[in-house]
């Protein structure tokens, strides 16, 4: 995000919202993908924020996180940022679950450092979220027979992933 305002963009507007509608954001364009994530990570993290009291379920019955990947300087906090609370699987992580205080809802994934993308939590998204284009870390599924292959799934991460957050992260340096 640059000064407060997105970088214009065509493609799709995301709205995410926590369950009581203190906390937005809203998020422009194609995203950099749409995933379901089974990492042990990404497991740990959606156990910890829906342990939280009154917290809504941000996994899936197999395990799987779902998650839309956004250009972060296309990513407008339009409320409630003050109310995001961080936690961390670990105390050395970079990776932080955005929590909205207010109501315990997983709102985003963000890193600490420089990354091209925010993570948009599936289960946040006004609407719905839509469908993955890929499944990451099968194997990491409790029961990695039962997770659907409607679209491609991996066991690890996929090489074509990077190519897709260096794509995002040169038109983000261009100004694209």
């Amino acid at each position: 995000m640059r000064g407060g305002t997105m970088a214009k963009s065509s493609g799709p507007d995301w709205v995410v919202r926590c369950s009581c509608g203190q906390v937005e954001l809203r998020a422009s364009g194609e995203p950099i993908s749409r995933i379901v994530c089974y990492c042990d990570d990404c497991q740990a993290g959606s156990a910890q924020v829906e342990a939280l009291p009154n917290a809504r379920a941000v996994k899936d019955a197999l395990g799987g996180t779902a998650y839309v990947l956004v250009r972060k300087d296309k990513v407008e906090w339009v409320k409630g940022k003050n109310l995001i609370k961080h936690y961390k699987i670990r105390e050395n992580s970079t990776t932080r679950r955005n929590v909205a205080s207010c109501c315990n809802s997983a709102v985003i994934v963000d890193f600490e450092g420089w990354q091209p993308w925010i993570t948009l939590y599936g289960t946040a998204i006004v609407g719905g979220c839509p469908a993955p284009q890929m499944r990451f870390f099968t194997r990491f599924a409790p029961e990695p027979a039962r997770v659907p292959n409607d679209v491609p799934g991996y066991a690890r991460f996929p090489l074509s992933f990077p190519l897709k957050v260096l794509r995002a992260a040169a038109s983000m340096r261009l100004g694209l």
